[in-house]
């Protein structure tokens, strides 16, 4: 199980670095970016308050 949660941990960690690259999208007043994005292992969905990363 330790080898799962490190994989988890990994996916997870990368949802953040994509929404954190999504949000530097929009900041180029490019508009919203809309929509979801998953990963093997993580989900990206963009909420009214900003991007949400699930596992």
């Amino acid at each position: 199980m330790g080898e799962q949660n490190r994989r988890e941990a990994k996916a997870r960690e990368l949802g953040e670095q994509i929404a954190a690259l999504l949000t530097q999208i929009e900041d180029l007043d490019c508009g919203p970016v809309v929509g979801q994005i998953t990963i093997p292992g993580a989900r990206i969905r963009r909420t009214a308050s900003g991007w949400d990363v699930t596992s």
